[in-house]
């Protein structure tokens, strides 16, 4: 099946291409092809890694957040569970509260403190203040409240200018302070 009767090196250079040509067919096909669905596979698994990594990376920093605020809530715990417990005393409390009073300028007229309830966690024990004095003497007691006292949270709060002097009013303040079981 030669072009010409006499094979001529044009005729030979036909035969050698086409053969070139069939074993680079032949290579893509049996081997380029398969390798290259491999890399595509790798590839694939690689992606499939890299999102596992990424989901177990994340992961560990949630756990580490939460261990880091178990520690916070552990070591607040501590420090509350050792104010409460000191503070289980209603008359240390009220003397507290009254010399705060006097510190802050305000005239303590009536206290009264409530029977005492809770559940199975905590003591709460009601304290209802009447006060006399003015609105910035009464408002530098309510910043010291929970500062020297944080184990007593205001409920609520009243004045009444009423036939007070200039300035002055009655303040109706009602507190409760917790205690731990």
């Amino acid at each position: 099946m030669l072009i010409c009767k006499n094979p001529k090196i044009f005729d030979v250079d036909l035969y050698g291409i086409a053969a070139l040509l069939l074993f680079a067919g032949l290579g893509w096909l049996f081997l380029f092809k398969p390798l290259d669905q491999r890399m595509g596979q790798a590839r694939q698994d690689q992606q499939r890694i890299l999102q596992e990594s990424d989901s177990v990376q994340i992961q560990v920093n949630q756990l580490e957040n939460v261990i880091r605020d178990q520690e916070n809530l552990t070591q607040r715990a501590r420090q509350n569970a050792g104010l409460l417990n000191c503070s289980t005393d209603i008359p240390e409390v009220i003397r507290s509260l009254g010399s705060l009073a006097d510190h802050c300028g305000l005239r303590l007229d009536e206290i009264t403190p409530s029977p005492t309830a809770g559940d199975e966690r905590f003591y709460k024990t009601p304290i209802a203040l009447q006060l006399y004095g003015s609105f910035p003497c009464l408002y530098d007691l309510l910043e010291k409240i929970p500062v020297k006292l944080p184990f007593v949270r205001i409920g609520s709060l009243s004045l009444d200018r009423g036939q007070s002097e200039q300035g002055c009013c009655v303040i109706h303040l009602n507190l409760d302070a917790f205690a731990a079981r």
